[in-house]
């Protein structure tokens, strides 16, 4: 979906990016974590600080990207 955000926005000078965060039940989740590099969940400051930065000037040439917000997950 992103990609196609992308294809349509960046003609018009629009930069699309997209985070990810995993939203599971606690089960599922528990079983994810020990998947998770980090082996704790992202805090909301890490989440905001990650939006913080894909939202300022010094983002402003990224786009078209999925940064998977998942400690490690999907390495």
């Amino acid at each position: 979906m992103t990609i196609a955000q992308v294809r349509e926005h960046i003609p018009a000078g629009h930069p699309e990016t997209c985070v990810t965060q995993m939203d599971m039940v606690r089960a599922i989740l528990d079983q994810m974590q020990a998947m998770v590099r980090f082996r704790r969940p992202g805090t909301l400051e890490e989440g905001g600080n990650l939006a913080a930065f894909l939202t300022s000037d010094q983002a402003s040439f990224l786009t078209g990207q999925i940064i998977d917000f998942d400690g490690g997950a999907t390495l």
